[in-house]
Protein backbone atom coordinates (compact mmCIF):
# COMPACT_ATOMS: atom_id res chain seq x y z
CA UNK A 1 0.00 0.00 0.00
CA UNK A 2 1.27 3.62 -1.67
CA UNK A 3 1.02 6.21 1.78
CA UNK A 4 1.58 9.24 1.68
CA UNK A 5 0.18 12.51 3.40
CA UNK A 6 -1.89 13.81 0.24
CA UNK A 7 -5.33 12.75 1.34
CA UNK A 8 -6.02 14.96 4.41
CA UNK A 9 -3.93 12.51 7.15
CA UNK A 10 -0.80 13.24 9.05
CA UNK A 11 2.32 10.75 8.21
CA UNK A 12 5.16 11.01 11.14
CA UNK A 13 8.42 8.76 11.07
CA UNK A 14 8.75 7.32 14.93
CA UNK A 15 10.35 4.63 16.84
CA UNK A 16 8.15 2.19 18.52
CA UNK A 17 9.57 1.04 21.68
CA UNK A 18 7.66 -2.18 23.23
CA UNK A 19 7.18 -2.96 26.25
CA UNK A 20 10.12 -5.83 25.82
CA UNK A 21 12.76 -3.89 24.55
CA UNK A 22 11.83 -4.35 20.97
CA UNK A 23 12.51 -1.20 19.25
CA UNK A 24 11.20 -0.39 15.32
CA UNK A 25 10.97 2.34 12.92
CA UNK A 26 7.31 3.18 11.94
CA UNK A 27 5.22 5.49 10.27
CA UNK A 28 2.14 6.82 12.24
CA UNK A 29 -0.63 7.60 9.76
CA UNK A 30 -3.13 9.86 11.42
CA UNK A 31 -6.52 10.57 9.79
CA UNK A 32 -9.88 11.74 10.90
CA UNK A 33 -11.34 8.36 12.49
CA UNK A 34 -8.18 6.45 12.67
CA UNK A 35 -4.20 5.90 13.58
CA UNK A 36 -2.62 3.29 11.18
CA UNK A 37 0.51 2.17 11.92
CA UNK A 38 2.86 1.21 8.93
CA UNK A 39 5.97 -0.93 8.36
CA UNK A 40 8.28 0.76 5.80
CA UNK A 41 8.68 -1.34 2.56
CA UNK A 42 12.80 -1.43 2.35
CA UNK A 43 12.87 -2.28 -1.47
CA UNK A 44 10.31 0.35 -2.37
CA UNK A 45 10.72 4.61 -1.43
CA UNK A 46 6.83 5.65 -0.28
CA UNK A 47 5.17 1.99 0.20
CA UNK A 48 4.60 0.22 3.75
CA UNK A 49 2.61 -2.20 5.05
CA UNK A 50 -0.28 -1.22 7.84
CA UNK A 51 0.90 -3.64 10.79
CA UNK A 52 -2.26 -1.95 12.89
CA UNK A 53 -4.96 0.15 12.77
CA UNK A 54 -6.98 1.32 15.85
CA UNK A 55 -10.11 4.48 16.24
CA UNK A 56 -9.16 7.26 17.75
CA UNK A 57 -12.16 7.12 20.03
CA UNK A 58 -10.12 3.77 21.27
CA UNK A 59 -6.73 5.65 21.69
CA UNK A 60 -5.12 6.73 25.36
CA UNK A 61 -2.02 8.96 24.65
CA UNK A 62 -0.23 10.37 27.42
CA UNK A 63 3.15 12.67 27.19
CA UNK A 64 6.21 11.25 28.94
CA UNK A 65 7.54 14.10 31.89
CA UNK A 66 11.08 12.89 31.34
CA UNK A 67 11.18 13.02 27.43
CA UNK A 68 9.08 15.33 25.15
CA UNK A 69 9.87 13.45 22.31
CA UNK A 70 8.12 10.79 23.52
CA UNK A 71 4.13 9.81 23.89
CA UNK A 72 2.75 6.24 25.58
CA UNK A 73 0.13 5.24 23.00
CA UNK A 74 -2.55 2.20 24.09
CA UNK A 75 -4.63 0.92 21.30
CA UNK A 76 -7.88 -0.64 23.14
CA UNK A 77 -9.76 -3.25 20.76
CA UNK A 78 -13.24 -1.31 20.64
CA UNK A 79 -15.78 -2.29 22.64
CA UNK A 80 -18.79 -4.99 20.83
CA UNK A 81 -21.47 -6.10 22.43
CA UNK A 82 -22.01 -6.69 26.19
CA UNK A 83 -18.46 -6.43 27.56
CA UNK A 84 -16.79 -3.45 28.52
CA UNK A 85 -13.57 -4.77 29.12
CA UNK A 86 -10.93 -2.82 27.59
CA UNK A 87 -8.37 -5.19 25.93
CA UNK A 88 -5.31 -3.72 24.66
CA UNK A 89 -4.44 -3.81 20.91
CA UNK A 90 -0.95 -1.75 21.39
CA UNK A 91 0.43 -0.66 24.80
CA UNK A 92 4.01 0.83 23.69
CA UNK A 93 6.25 4.45 23.51
CA UNK A 94 6.68 6.55 20.58
CA UNK A 95 9.76 8.39 20.08
CA UNK A 96 9.68 10.85 17.61
CA UNK A 97 12.24 12.59 15.78
CA UNK A 98 12.25 15.95 17.63
CA UNK A 99 9.38 17.53 20.04
CA UNK A 100 7.35 19.50 17.14
CA UNK A 101 6.73 16.01 15.58
CA UNK A 102 5.67 15.06 19.14
CA UNK A 103 3.21 17.39 20.09
CA UNK A 104 1.90 17.17 16.47
CA UNK A 105 0.92 13.29 16.82
CA UNK A 106 -0.54 14.15 20.42
CA UNK A 107 -2.81 17.17 18.77
CA UNK A 108 -4.15 14.74 16.06
CA UNK A 109 -4.73 11.66 18.45
CA UNK A 110 -6.63 13.39 21.44
CA UNK A 111 -8.67 15.26 18.35
CA UNK A 112 -11.22 13.37 18.73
Amino acid sequence: MKFSSSNNSDLIACTVLWRDGTKMRRFLVIDILQLILVEPDTKRLGWGVAKLVGFLQDIEVTGDKDDSRCLHITIHRPISGATTNRVPLLNAKFVFDDNIRCMAAKQRLTKF
